[in-house]
């Protein structure tokens, strides 16, 4: 766990932020950087300076810090990309793919959906109430193209269900 958080430590662009590469080439072009790695980079740096943590383990605050490293580079990134939306007028907040995808509002978003599940970085505002708030929307703007779909209505509820746990704030009811 050590080696890989130094990896994810050592490995980022100018901004902070994961490299562009094929990790998410669904999400998009691989030479944009694409917050579906920044996001799993970060739950991963944090359930591992946890684990350090409980174990006792020395690396436990080398750990810490190279989460909080992420955190706030990528934090900072989707707060600008947030302002200049905004600036650009759009009416309502939503995280796009990555930063290099200002304005963009497509499929590939969907990789964004990762925040909260199975992530669920949302839980404990890891990266601010303000981005939470941002990706609520975003993953409301899913559920909504998720119903409208024509899945077969089990797996587009189970995918509503994912993706409805933070963004609606309440659970639906479960099968029968």
């Amino acid at each position: 766990m050590r080696d890989a958080a130094r990896w994810l430590r050592d490995n980022r662009d100018r901004y902070g932020l994961l490299h562009s590469g094929w990790s998410a080439e669904h999400l998009g072009e691989r030479d944009k950087p694409h917050y579906w790695d920044d996001f799993w980079g970060l739950a991963g740096l944090y359930e591992a300076a946890r684990l350090a943590e409980r174990i006792g383990a020395p690396e436990a605050g080398e750990l810490w810090g190279a989460f909080d490293d992420l955190k706030r580079a990528t934090a900072e990134s989707i707060r600008w990309v947030l302002g200049e939306q905004q600036r650009r007028g759009a009416w309502e907040t939503y995280i796009p793919t990555g930063p290099g995808d200002v304005g963009r509002r497509d499929s590939t978003m969907i990789g964004t959906a990762a925040y909260f599940h199975p992530l669920r970085l949302h839980m404990g505002s890891k990266l601010g109430d303000d981005i939470d708030r941002g990706g609520a929307l975003h993953a409301r703007h899913h559920v909504r193209a998720l119903r409208h779909r024509r899945l077969p209505a089990r797996r587009r509820l189970e995918r509503v269900r994912a993706l409805s746990d933070h963004a609606v704030g309440a659970r639906l009811p479960a099968r029968r």
